[in-house]
Parts: structure tokens; C-alpha cells; sequence
């Protein structure tokens, strides 16, 4: 994560990398660079307070015992990023959702479905399961997205990016990191 001061928009831009959150109740930008992956931009516009994760995979498949290391997958993004507002005075019930990426990028050998439709897919029951309303999307393609998230007013800029193969190698990359650490944890339940 880093914070960069922006000259065409005069202030600062918070960057989100995959398996990583942030949540605003201020004047902020948050922005993120997707391909396969899922962005979803969370807000409650009474707390006015917005936040945004990153995630390459729905679910972990392997042992994870660090929460905050979690958030790299749909599931765990998602329980910290609601979680986290409702610490910082969120009403759950007015919480409303923008969904991006899951792009045609990334196809893995594990599964013979896309990494990107796996992801849309479960962004989709995820939400629906907990009554967060979708009030905005753009999903799928062949191209990756870059998403930037207006936390004074929910707004959002996206620009559609063609594939290169430096984004594809920064997944496929990521992708091989979390599968190591999968492999290297364990989980601890409560």
C-alpha cells in the first residue's frame, strides 16, 4: 500500500496491491490495478466512509493463519473489509457495494474455469448471501481495469487497460507467492 499525492487531482491517491484493504472516512482516493483479480468498493454514504480490497482468489484452499494475510482471497477480503467499517461506526444494513475486474487474464491449471469468472461468480453469491446491494459493475473481458475510488462521494473512475505481459506476470507471480504460503501455515480456530 502507498500513498502518493496526485497533481491532476490535487491530493492524495491510496494504492491497494492484491490481498490488501483500505478504508476511508475522509477525502481520499483509493485506486488499484486489476486484472483477474476483484476490487469491490464498499460504502455507507450516512458514516460517509468508503473502502476498497483487492483479491486474486475466491477462496484459500490451503492453511492460513494470519487474518490480515487472508485478505488476499474473496472470502476473507470481504469479512475484514465489512468488519473493519463496522469498527469504524458502519451500519452493516446500509452498506452498499461497486464490483471491478475479473478479467480474462489468468488462467491457472487447477481449475478449468477462468481465475476471473471464478472470481465474478463468487463476488456475486458473496454478496447476494449477505445483502449487500451491487449498485455499480464491470466485470469480465480481456482487458484489466484500473479502478479509482472517490471516498467524499462514492464516485468511481475506470480506465480499461489492454493485457500486457507484465500484468499477467505480476498475477502469475502473486498467484505462485500465496500458494507457497498456503503450504508453509497453518489455521487457527476460535
Amino acid at each position: 500500500m502507498r500513498k502518493i499525492f496526485n497533481n491532476q487531482y490535487g491530493r492524495d491517491v491510496m494504492t491497494i496491491m492484491p490481498g490488501e484493504f483500505y478504508i476511508s472516512t475522509g477525502k481520499e482516493l483509493i485506486s488499484t490495478l486489476l486484472g483477474s483479480c476483484i476490487a469491490v468498493c464498499l460504502y455507507e454514504s450516512e458514516a460517509v466512509m468508503g473502502g476498497m480490497n483487492h483479491f486474486l482468489l475466491p477462496e484459500y484452499s490451503g492453511k492460513v493463519s494470519d487474518l490480515y494475510s487472508s485478505a488476499r482471497y474473496g472470502v476473507s477480503a470481504m469479512e475484514i473489509l465489512i468488519m473493519q467499517m463496522q469498527l469504524k461506526g458502519a451500519d452493516r444494513d446500509r452498506i452498499q457495494a461497486k464490483v471491478f475486474g475479473g478479467g480474462n487474464v489468468l488462467s491457472l491449471s487447477q481449475s478449468p474455469e477462468r481465475v476471473g469468472e471464478r472470481n465474478i461468480r463468487f463476488i456475486h453469491d458473496y454478496l447476494k448471501t449477505e445483502g449487500i446491494k451491487i449498485v455499480s459493475e464491470d466485470t469480465g473481458g480481456y482487458f484489466s481495469r484500473k479502478v479509482l475510488f472517490n471516498t467524499e462521494d462514492f464516485s468511481i473512475r475506470l480506465s480499461k487497460v489492454p493485457v500486457d505481459a507484465t500484468i499477467v506476470h505480476n498475477e502469475e507471480d502473486y498467484f505462485k507467492r500465496i500458494t507457497k504460503m498456503q503450504e508453509k501455515t497453518e489455521i487457527v480456530y476460535f
